[in-house]
């Protein structure tokens, strides 16, 4: 997008700016405007903002919440939203009204603007400026500026180079998304009720750095409430009857709210103004299990779950959750062995805890789950798997055969024992057998899948097992894996019974079924392929007699494959039965050094490779680029490769042209550019054609006088996309700013640059001025090859409906008016399939459009695009 030419402007009226600081008018609703009601979407956000006088009403009770908000109203919530800016002097690198002085200086301050900025106070500011103020907000602006990848949103291409990072930063973070159509609509002006939204959002991201305290409701009154702070401290807070309550839906009764739920308030002093419930955390899992052990210091549990995994768990760090049928509250009252039901949030955190049944100490002969000599604690495990824990007496008399004086430190967990209980406390343990039962976690010295041995390093001491033949061997990316599969080195998780290792779990190998890499080497006659992995790691496979290779695109053989090449392969049963390969990389240009020796690709996965150049490497472009020097940074491009040498780069080019004609005997689409160059666009051999609307487009579907953009691969092309016009009423003109704002018919806004190479075409003329476009006018916008827009003026025809008109169930003969210029004559038009109907008062529907009605129709090439019922 091209650099708009800053312009005059005058002061915002008193009336701006006391919507940005008024209170609250009368009371209609919970936010206290008349225009907001309870089922606004953004009603919780709107509330939230008046309460922290970050934006305010009006003087006549309304909040206006789709009004565009200016680009100066927009910084000036930004910086309220982060502290405001009373007090703050700097210069002001921008012409702005003596009372905003301050709060842009604190925006140039805080970085959310910057003086190389494109800033208009009075302008509408767009959804993609917006982002931009937003990701500064949050701290990432480095991040954004090092993303190059194109949104993917359908209309990504309308999105300026500038925001594209922006965009990217803002969607991962949940600031900004897209429409339900998956078009992100960047010229479309943000509306004040959508600016409250989106800092709403920001102070969600990061709850800690605003002026909502947040925490856990201890106990709630009519008027009183209490919270646990994330920091542990607890709050009681006065309650005002009327104060503004809301959840998710909408607003709610102070009432419902229950001990453990999320709060967010806003209070002055130790009285509420604004509450907000929180949304629940989502239960993402429910653990079933038994408690091993508990550590309430360190709000954590260690729970065994079916099938015998130990899980560690952890308590959020903002307040305990609700623990139920314990017998009492916190960790401190479950016991070893309470068989529960655990839910967890989507961090993990423990949410709920119940206990479902608790077993007495019955168990007198078990194996050694649990033993804290110094705690004077053991728990065994019966059986059936049940636990049951003792105290241990002090003494506690220890028996184990062929062992003199033995004690409590001899007895190790897995150890089956024999235990004597007095009082409730152990005062005998006999060993019955070593090493019964036990989970071990090591480091694999030797196996012998021969003998089934396996030698594992534990806590610096060497142990020695027999692992079953019916043991369960689990190893990440294999599906049936063996002993023989063990490797040395492996970290291992071993459960032991009576003596034999029954369940293997190998951690941190990963064996995959389908691997990318770069070729090393080929052994062709032992069909022998090593191959680079993307860990850097070398590994060699065996390929198939019957494996299919695949080289550039087309069926090839092992004699074929070079060093250097990019390989994909999938495994049946750790052997290559299909490998494809070619030479070339691609990605988006990070730099390329002066002596034009190193280039530096990003690829889509984020990921940064340096490639060596040759000294002959060719550069292809559609534009005419084809030389090193011309390589720019942003640039995407496909390299190929010569033992680790680039020897050919091909940059992606797009170009935007005029269909001229369409040769469907050839596939072909000829179009011409600005300066009339005819280009042949064949859609073959792999070229993507895109037509909005049309699921699996042919040529036939493009129509003579359409824009396209194309996109070349070098000289090669890749993709034709039909563009997609806007259509709309024109709502303002900034001829300083030189900016169209678009009221479009799908009911979004946008502001559109009316800059060089735009044009207005108006009652069969072309205009290159924008005074030739009033308020109110119906226009037609679409890019055109010169880099701007072209915006058709629609004609306007009154007149009468000869018949009740039903707009989708229309007769071949169209709508039939008779124009009020001419009513001796009837005339037919033809309706466009998605055709705006609306009534001068308000909204209609098209089962309202009756004979004898009044209707003024909006019109280009002789096609309806709007009905307005007079």
């Amino acid at each position: 997008m091209s650099k708009r030419h800053r312009a005059k402007y005058i002061f915002m009226t008193l009336g701006l700016l006391l919507a940005l600081i008024s209170s609250c008018g009368t009371a209609l609703a919970a936010t206290g405007f008349k225009d907001v009601t309870d089922g606004h979407w953004a009603v919780r956000y709107i509330s939230r903002m008046n309460a922290l006088k970050i934006v305010g009403g009006y003087p006549d009770g309304a909040f206006r919440p789709d009004q565009a908000v200016t680009e100066l109203e927009a910084v000036i919530m930004a910086v309220r939203c982060q502290g405001g800016g009373a007090g703050y002097t700097a210069t002001v690198p921008f012409t702005v009204p003596k009372w905003a002085e301050q709060d842009v200086a604190r925006a140039v301050g805080l970085g959310l603007l910057k003086s190389s900025d494109e800033f208009y106070p009075e302008a509408a500011a767009t959804r993609a400026w917006v982002t931009r103020l937003l990701v500064r907000m949050i701290g990432k602006e480095g991040e954004a500026s090092n993303n190059l990848d194109r949104p993917t949103f359908t209309d990504s291409y309308l999105i300026p180079a500038w925001a594209t990072g922006y965009v990217q930063v803002a969607q991962a973070s949940k600031l900004v998304g897209g429409y339900p159509d998956n078009t992100f609509r960047p010229d479309a002006a943000v509306t004040r009720a959508e600016m409250a939204a989106f800092l709403g959002r920001v102070q969600d991201r990061a709850p800690e750095a605003t002026p909502l305290i947040n925490g856990r409701v201890v106990e709630v009154s009519l008027s009183q409430l209490t919270i646990s702070t994330a920091g542990g401290e607890k709050r009681t807070f006065q309650v005002a009857f009327d104060v503004p309550a809301y959840d998710e839906g909408g607003p709610i009764s102070l009432l419902a709210l229950q001990p453990s739920d999320r709060v967010a308030l806003v209070a002055d002093g130790d009285q509420i103004k604004y509450l907000e419930k929180l949304a629940a955390e989502p239960i993402s899992a429910v653990v079933n299990g038994s408690i091993l052990t508990v550590y309430p210091e360190k709000r954590t549990l260690v729970v065994e779950v079916t099938g015998g995994e130990y899980r560690t768990l952890y308590l959020p760090p903002d307040g305990d959750p609700v623990i139920s049928g314990a017998g009492g509250p916190g960790l401190a009252a479950l016991q070893p062995g309470d068989e529960v039901e655990i839910t967890l949030n989507a961090a993990n955190y423990v949410t709920g805890i119940t206990v479902i049944s608790r077993t007495q100490g019955s168990i007198t002969e078990g194996v050694v789950y649990d033993l804290k000599p110094d705690a004077l604690l053991i728990t065994l495990q019966g059986d059936g798997g049940s636990l049951a824990s003792y105290r241990l007496a002090e003494p506690v008399h220890v028996i184990v055969a062929g062992q003199r004086f033995p004690t409590v430190k001899d007895i190790r967990a897995g150890d089956r024992v024999r235990v004597t209980v007095e009082d409730h406390a152990v005062t005998t343990i006999e060993v019955l057998e070593v090493s019964s039962r036990l989970d071990v976690s090591g480091t694999v010295v030797a196996v012998v899948p021969a003998s089934g041995a396996l030698t594992l390093e534990v806590d610096g001491q060497f142990q020695a097992f027999r692992v079953a033949e019916t043991a369960t061997i689990t190893i990440p990316g294999l599906v049936r894996a063996t002993l023989a599969d063990v490797a040395n080195g492996d970290q291992v998780q071993a459960h032991v019974e009576k003596g034999e290792i029954t369940r293997l779990e190998i951690k941190g190998r990963q064996v995959e079924d389908k691997l990318t890499g770069t070729v090393v080497s080929v052994d062709t006659g032992n069909r022998m392929l090593t191959l680079k992995d993307e860990k850097q790691a070398y590994q060699v496979y065996k390929i198939k007699d019957n494996a299919r290779i695949v080289i550039d695109g087309e069926d090839g053989t092992l004699s074929d494959i070079k060093k250097d090449m990019r390989a994909s392969l999938r495994l049946v049963d750790k052997e290559v039965i299909f490998l494809e390969v070619d030479n070339t990389r691609a990605g988006t240009v990070v730099s390329l050094d002066e002596s034009g020796l190193l280039l530096v690709l990003q690829d889509q996965d984020g990921r940064r490779e340096t490639y060596v150049i040759g000294k002959n490497a060719a550069v292809e472009s559609r534009d005419g680029r084809d030389e090193l020097d011309e390589i720019r940074r942003g640039d995407y491009a496909e390299i190929t490769l010569d033992d680790d040498t680039v020897t050919g780069i091909k940059l992606r080019t797009e170009l935007t042209l005029r269909v001229e004609d369409i040769r469907t005997e050839w596939d072909r689409i000829d179009a011409e550019d600005e300066d009339g160059d005819t280009y042949r666009l064949y859609i073959r051999d792999g070229v993507d054609l895109v037509v909005p609307g049309v699921d699996f487009p042919d040529v036939k579907d493009v129509l003579e006088g359409a824009t396209v953009r194309a996109t070349y691969l070098g000289d090669d092309l890749a993709r034709v996309e039909v563009l997609q016009p806007q259509r709309g009423q024109v709502t303002a003109v900034n001829t300083g700013a030189r900016t169209v704002t678009l009221a479009r018919y799908d009911g979004t806004t946008a502001t559109l640059d009316f800059h060089e190479g735009s044009e207005i075409i108006a009652g069969g003329r072309k205009y290159s001025s924008l005074s030739q476009l009033v308020i109110g006018n119906r226009v037609e916008a679409v890019e055109n090859v010169k880099g701007g827009y072209t915006f058709k003026v629609m004609q306007q025809v009154t007149g009468t409906l000869v018949a009740d008109v039903d707009v989708y169930l229309l007769p071949e003969d169209g709508l039939v008016l008779l124009p009020a210029a001419t009513p001796w004559r009837q005339e037919s038009y033809d309706v466009a399939q998605d055709v705006y109907v609306h009534a001068s008062s308000g909204s209609i529907t098209p089962a309202s459009l009756k004979k004898g009605g009044q209707v003024r129709l909006y019109l280009l090439n002789d096609v309806v695009y709007e009905i307005e019922v007079i």
